[in-house]
């Protein structure tokens, strides 16, 4: 209720200042978390290999992405779809990179799913 009552007392120019403002830090600050894959990644390059890494965070990334994304597109949100943008194509490139690493009985699974 605090809150609400702040932005009543803006005048409307300084609460389009305040929302865009707000926006641009959530868009940072999702961007970061969407490159914590990166660490992952790394770690799997190291070992060459996936084991005990489970695909599911990375496709639960692009799904939930995918997701925003056609819901940003269909109310015209620019916020919300240049971030699931960004994140829709590093959680695209996580996969590809997990099951460059995928070996032995792990292959012949993701192939028979």
């Amino acid at each position: 209720m605090l809150f609400q009552d702040f932005l009543v007392r803006m005048d409307l120019a300084d609460t389009l200042t305040f929302v865009n403002f707000i926006g641009t830090f959530a868009i940072l600050f999702t961007v970061a978390l969407f490159l914590s894959g990166i660490e992952v990644c790394k770690e799997i390059r190291q070992k060459y290999s996936v084991d005990n890494i489970s695909f599911f965070p990375f496709l639960a990334i692009f799904l939930n992405c995918s997701l925003w994304l056609l819901y940003g597109s269909l109310v015209s949100d620019n916020f919300i779809v240049g971030v699931n943008t960004i994140g829709g194509i590093l959680s695209a490139f996580y996969l590809v990179f997990y099951f460059q690493y995928v070996h032995g009985t792990q292959r012949t699974w993701f192939i028979t799913v």
